[in-house]
């Protein structure tokens, strides 16, 4: 992982006390705190971390290892055995047994035991569901850290879904699993393609982003989509990272509302002909 910052023991490994110090003269290093160095375009976070004493881990370590992680201020720190006095603002800090020889960032299995350990089971869920869609993790990776983490997060292991393409797509699909509502992740429909949910056998669900459906030709597209399963009786919903991240309290009434109309019981009018 290129985050830019080592410890002595793994620089000496290839340079020599003379180079460090040569290195840091030249700007090529940067002294973080005694025994640490990184380069100048190092990984902030990680900088941040280690310059407080600790390393990068928990949901903050699962961001640089590259998961969608939920949107929310703050750094997560591990520190060695107990958390040093007066952390600054936006810091949450963890104490750890784990820490002593380990790297800047800590390796991706630590950070998420430290999620299972200290967040709500939907932010679990929801980077568990990232490491599995990225292929960081195997699903007897996962279901094993699953099982050595707390016994009330054991319960995730009938929720995981590997084919969860974003967290607004995991926190969407666990509202539905939670109230035992069948929903499907990225549903195949012909003639359109995958929809990220379908929720019973005919609400269709899009969770939006901006990076993928803003641009004039996937808007376009999307509006294709959303006319073609319409026509067959499904209904749309297209959700935005807003109104799933900022605005989740307004969206599950709505959410509600839907599964006690029952509308998506109904069946779309292709499968009522076949």
């Amino acid at each position: 992982m290129g985050h830019g910052v080592w410890s002595w023991a793994e620089l000496r490994g290839t340079l020599s006390q003379a180079e460090v110090r040569h290195s840091v003269a030249a700007g090529r290093l940067v002294r973080v705190r005694r025994g640490w160095y990184a380069t100048p375009l190092a990984n902030p976070d990680v900088l941040a971390a280690v310059a407080l004493g600790g390393r990068l881990g928990c949901l903050s370590g699962c961001r640089a290892h590259g998961l969608w992680v939920p949107p929310g201020p703050g750094l997560h720190v591990a520190f060695n055995r107990a958390l040093p006095a007066g952390l600054p603002d936006g810091v949450s800090g963890h104490a750890s047994r784990e820490i002593g020889h380990q790297p800047a960032l800590l390796p991706l299995e630590s950070c998420l035991a430290d999620v299972l350990r200290h967040h709500a089971l939907e932010v679990a869920l929801v980077v568990l569901d990232s490491a599995l869609n990225s292929r960081a993790m195997t699903i007897g990776e996962v279901a094993d850290l699953v099982l050595r983490s707390p016994p009330r997060t054991h319960r995730l292991l009938r929720y995981v879904d590997a084919g969860a393409g974003s967290g607004s797509e995991t926190r969407v699909r666990y509202y539905f699993q939670r109230r035992r509502v069948p929903v499907q992740t990225q549903a195949w429909v012909p003639g359109v393609g995958h929809v990220d949910l379908r929720v019973g056998k005919s609400l269709m669900i899009e969770c939006d982003s901006r990076a993928h459906h803003t641009g004039e030709a996937n808007y376009q597209r999307d509006r294709e989509r959303d006319l073609v399963l319409t026509a067959d009786g499904h209904r749309v919903l297209r959700l935005s990272y807003e109104q799933v991240w900022y605005q989740w309290d307004a969206t599950r009434l709505v959410l509600r509302r839907l599964i006690r109309s029952r509308l998506h019981r109904i069946l779309p009018l292709s499968a009522r002909r076949s």
